[in-house]
């Protein structure tokens, strides 16, 4: 496990095109951000393939919402391209299990 993560946050509903989006900007804002302090402790790091994440379904978060807001955020970014491997769990959490990373020779 990388590191684990849980903030209870409550917000303005979002809308996104046709998408409402809650607390799931805030929540993927905060996983980019342990995402980068994670490649940040390697060195020669190239490229993010895919970041893998377990979600507890008493988050109620939809996983096509974390989907679409990563791919949304981390456009212009050196994550961008990067997939989000989503895995939904029984529990009220949500844990960085593991990074897929390019490394530089």
């Amino acid at each position: 496990m990388i590191a684990e993560y849980f903030r209870s946050r409550v917000g303005a509903i979002i809308f996104l095109g046709d998408k409402v989006i809650m607390h799931e900007i805030g929540i993927v804002e905060d996983l980019i951000k342990l995402i980068k302090e994670e490649i940040n402790k390697h060195q020669n790091v190239q490229h993010l393939k895919n970041a893998s994440v377990s979600v507890g379904r008493s988050l109620a978060i939809s996983e096509e919402s974390l989907k679409f807001l990563f791919e949304s955020l981390t456009k212009g970014t050196f994550l961008e391209g990067a997939g989000l491997k989503i895995s939904m769990e029984e529990g009220n959490f949500i844990t960085l299990t593991s990074l897929d990373i390019d490394i530089k020779e």
